[in-house]
C-alpha cells in the first residue's frame, strides 16, 4: 500500500523524519524486530501506532503538527497513514500559516525490498521533471535513457517496450504524451512512487524488464482541488464527497506553448502541431460496512504533426489513443480482503503512414490478500481476450533522423488473441533479522490457435545484520512476447513472432545507514535475455517475417547515496557502471548494444532556501554507446553527453489556497547529443542532434 502525506501546518519546524520500515534498496529505515513486535495489537494484526522521531530541537510530538483526521488504517500488511492530501487543507483548518517549506512529512512502509521508492511531492519538484512525478526513473540507478529529453529509456538492458508501468493495479500501455509531453496520468493522481530495476514482485508479470509501480491517492470525503497553469499545459485535480461515496477526478489539456513560441520566431515549421490530453475518473462507493465497490476510468489521446520530416503524405502525422474503464468489487475479510474487477481497453496506435493498429481488450481478475500475523500472502489471476486489426500501410513514419519503414509480420496481423495467469506472492518474516519475498507466476499467451506458457518464480531476502547495515539478495525469471521496441496503445501485447521474451534476473547487494539522515546502498546485477527485439537492428530496416531477435546480457554496479526528505538540503547521487553484449543469432552475430553505457551518473538536490523559496538542480552525464568494434580489444564510442536541469520554486499560503510559482529550464546550458558516427577504416566523425533545451514556467493553487 502507499504511503499518504501527513501535511503540518504549524509555524514552528514540523516533524522532519519518522521510523519507516525499509528494506535494501529501498530509500527508508527499518525498525528493529522489537520495535515491531512492541507495537503490535495484541491479535498479531498491524501496529496500534508508529514509532514518530522528532527533529532536533523538537521537545516532543505536538497534535498541532498533526491533522486531527490522521489515523491508522488495517490496510493489510503494511499499515498507512491516511491523512489530507492537500498541504493547504491541513493548514486552513489548524488556522495557522504555512510552516518553512510547506512542513511535510512522509510515512512510507514499502513492501517491496530492493525497490527505490519517492514521495509524490519530492518527486513532483524534481529538477528536469517538469512537475511529473513518474520522470524519476531516469533518475535512478540502472537506467539508460534512449536519448535525451525522449520518454522512453533501458533499464538494465531490458529495451522501452519489456518495462512494466502500472497505476492502481491498471498496467499502463504508454507512460507519458508524445514529445517532451507530461505523464498520461495527473500528479496528483499519483501516490508514492516505486521503480523495481530487477525482480519485481510476483504480483506484477508479463514483462521481462523492470517495474514503475505508481500507487494512487487515497480516497477522501473531504473536499481538495488543485489547478495548475504552465507552459505546456493546463491541469485539474478535485476530490470530496459525491452520494455516500468519494470521487476522484483529474486531467489536463496540452497546448504547447514553448511550441508555439518556436513557431513565430521561425525555429521549427510553422504547420507543426502537437497537442496531447488525459483524463482519470476513481469512485469508491461503500455498500456496507465490509464491501465497497469502486469503478475506475484511465484515457489518453496524442496528435503530432511534423511537417517536412517526410517525404510522403502523411509520414508526419502520429495519432496514440487508450481508454481503461475497470468496475471492482471488494470483500473485507477478518484478516485481509477478496476483491474481483472487469476491464475494458481500447487502444489506437497511427504511425506516419506505415502503421495502423486498434484493439479492445476485456476481461475479469480477482485477488485475495490475507495476513497471518507477520506473514502475508496474496493469490490472484485474470484473464483477458483482444480483438483489434493490425493495417500495414504503403509509407513510412517521418522521424527527425529520416524515414522509418514498419512492417510488421503475419502474425501481428492475427485478428484475436488472449492471455491470463495466476500468480502467488508472499511476504515471510523468518526469523527477528531474516525477511523474505517468495513468488510464482505462471501466464499463458495465445495466438493464431498457439499457446505459449511460461512460468515465472520469484525469490527476494533481506538479512539485517545490524540495525544499520542489511543485505539482500533476489533472483527471477519473467516473460512477455516479443513485441514492438516502443511502447504504445495496441503494440504492447502484439507479439511480432512465435515464442516469448525471456529473462533471467539476479542481484545482490547491501545498505548502510549514514548519518545525518544519508544513506548508501550498493548491488550488483546480472540479467541475461533472450529473443529480444532491440531498437538499433529495427530503425534501419524492416521488421520482416523474421524479426531480428537477439540474445543478450546486462551486468554492472548501481551505487545510490540518497538523503532523505524533510532536512532543508536533500537529494541524491545515482551512479550505474554498466557493462552489455548481444547476438543477433539471425543475422549480424555479436555486437555491442546501444546499452553498453558504461557510465552514467546523476546528481539531484534540492534545497530549501527560506520559508516557501526553494533552489533544485540536476546533473545528467553519461558515456557513449559503441559505433564501431573493429575487434575486442578496439571499439569507438560516441563522446559523453552531460546536461543540467535547475529550478527555481516559490509556495506562500493565500486567503484560499496554497499557491506555487516555479520556473524551471531542461538541459539549460543547451549541450547537444552525439546520437551516431560515420565510421570509415577505424576513424569517426559523430554527427549530433539540435540541442534540445525546453523551459516551463508554472503557476499552482491547491484549495
Amino acid at each position: 500500500m502507499c504511503a499518504a502525506a501527513l501535511c503540518a501546518g504549524s509555524g514552528r519546524a514540523a516533524a522532519q523524519e519518522l521510523l519507516h520500515y525499509e528494506p535494501p534498496g529501498v530509500d527508508h529505515v527499518y525498525p528493529t524486530d522489537a520495535e515491531v513486535q512492541g507495537e503490535r495489537s495484541a491479535d498479531g494484526g498491524v501496529p496500534t501506532a508508529l514509532p514518530l522521531a522528532l527533529d532536533a530541537g523538537t521537545a516532543s510530538p505536538d497534535a498541532a503538527l498533526l491533522p486531527e483526521a490522521a489515523r491508522l488504517v488495517d490496510a493489510g500488511p503494511a499499515a498507512t497513514v491516511a491523512a489530507p492530501t492537500s498541504t493547504a487543507a491541513a493548514s486552513t483548518k489548524q488556522d495557522e500559516p504555512v510552516g518553512e517549506y510547506g512542513a511535510q512529512a512522509i510515512v512510507d512502509v514499502p513492501d517491496e525490498p530492493g525497490s527505490h521508492s519517492v514521495s509524490m511531492q519530492y518527486a513532483r519538484d524534481l529538477p528536469g521533471a517538469f512537475g511529473d512525478p513518474l520522470r524519476t526513473m531516469d533518475a535512478l540507478p540502472g537506467v539508460v535513457p534512449f536519448a535525451s529529453a525522449v520518454p522512453y529509456a533501458y533499464v538494465r538492458g531490458a529495451p522501452p517496450a519489456s518495462q512494466g508501468y502500472v497505476y492502481d493495479d491498471i498496467p499502463l500501455p504508454q507512460l507519458f504524451h508524445v514529445g517532451f509531453g507530461p505523464a498520461v496520468i495527473h500528479p496528483r493522481a499519483i501516490g508514492d512512487i516505486k521503480f523495481n530495476a530487477g525482480v519485481p514482485s510476483a504480483r506484477y508479470g508479463r514483462r521481462a524488464g523492470g517495474l514503475l509501480l505508481a500507487e494512487q491517492t487515497p480516497y477522501s470525503s473531504d473536499f481538495d482541488a488543485e489547478v495548475e497553469l504552465r507552459l505546456l499545459d493546463v491541469g485539474a485535480w478535485i476530490q470530496g464527497g459525491v452520494g455516500k461515496g468519494s470521487l476522484t477526478a483529474s486531467g489536463r489539456i496540452g497546448h504547447p506553448m514553448s511550441v508555439l513560441i518556436a513557431k513565430g520566431i521561425g525555429v521549427i515549421d510553422p504547420g507543426t502541431k502537437i497537442n496531447y490530453l488525459d483524463g482519470q475518473l476513481r469512485y469508491r462507493y461503500p455498500l456496507n460496512n465490509r464491501d465497497h465497490a469502486e469503478l475506475v476510468y484511465l484515457g489518453s489521446y496524442d496528435s503530432i504533426h511534423l511537417p517536412g520530416v517526410g517525404a510522403q503524405p502523411g509520414a508526419g502525422a502520429t495519432g496514440l489513443q487508450f481508454q481503461r474503464v475497470e468496475a471492482r468489487l471488494v470483500h473485507q475479510l477478518p484478516r485481509g480482503e477478496f476483491g474481483a474487477a472487469l476491464r475494458y481497453g481500447l487502444d489506437r496506435s497511427e504511425l506516419g503512414s506505415s502503421l495502423k493498429v486498434h484493439a479492445s481488450t476485456f476481461g475479469p481478475r480477482f485477488w485475495t490478500q490475507l495476513r497471518f500475523g507477520r506473514h502475508s500472502v496474496r493469490i490472484g489471476g485474470d484473464i483477458y481476450v483482444s480483438v483489434g486489426e493490425v493495417q500495414n500501410g504503403s509509407g513510412t513514419l517521418g522521424i527527425p533522423g529520416g524515414n522509418l519503414r514498419i512492417r510488421l509480420p503475419t502474425i501481428a496481423s492475427a485478428p484475436a488473441r488472449n492471455q491470463g495467469g495466476l500468480f502467488v506472492a508472499s511476504d515471510l518474516r523468518l526469523s527477528p533479522r531474516t525477511h523474505a519475498e517468495l513468488g510464482l507466476r505462471l501466464d499463458y499467451w495465445s495466438v493464431q490457435s498457439r499457446l505459449s506458457f511460461a512460468a515465472d518464480p520469484r525469490l527476494r531476502a533481506v538479512f539485517d545484520w545490524t540495525e544499520r547495515f542489511a543485505l539482500h539478495a533476489a533472483f527471477g525469471l519473467a516473460h512477455q512476447p516479443s513485441v514492438f521496441f516502443l511502447p504504445l496503445p495496441g503494440l504492447t501485447e502484439v507479439a511480432l513472432d512465435r515464442g516469448l521474451t525471456r529473462s533471467i534476473q539476479s542481484e545482490i547487494g547491501g545498505s548502510y545507514a549514514l548519518p545525518y539522515s544519508v544513506r548508501l546502498e550498493i548491488q550488483g546485477f546480472l540479467h541475461h535475455y533472450t529473443g529480444l527485439l532491440l531498437p538499433e537492428l529495427v530503425m534501419d530496416a524492416d521488421i520482416s517475417d523474421q524479426p531480428p531477435l537477439s540474445d543478450a546480457i546486462a551486468y554492472g554496479l548501481e551505487f545510490f547515496l540518497k538523503r532523505d526528505l524533510g532536512a532543508r538540503l536533500t537529494g541524491w547521487i545515482g551512479y550505474t557502471l554498466g557493462y552489455a553484449e548481444a547476438n543477433a543469432y539471425r543475422s549480424i552475430g555479436k555486437f555491442k548494444p546501444d546499452f553498453d553505457v558504461r557510465h552514467v551518473l546523476n546528481v539531484v538536490a534540492q534545497w530549501r532556501l527560506y520559508r516557501g523559496l526553494s533552489l533544485g538542480g540536476r546533473l545528467h552525464a553519461r558515456s557513449g554507446r559503441v559505433v564501431e568494434q573493429l575487434n575486442p580489444q578496439y571499439e569507438q564510442r560516441l563522446p559523453w553527453f552531460v546536461r543540467a536541469d535547475v529550478r527555481i520554486g516559490y509556495a506562500w499560503q493565500s486567503r484560499y489556497a496554497l499557491m506555487t510559482t516555479y520556473i524551471e529550464w531542461l538541459n539549460v546550458a543547451a549541450r547537444p547529443e552525439y546520437l551516431d558516427a560515420d565510421c570509415l577504416l577505424g576513424r569517426c566523425t559523430a554527427t549530433k542532434a539540435p540541442p534540445i533545451s525546453l523551459p516551463n514556467l508554472g503557476i499552482r493553487a491547491e484549495f
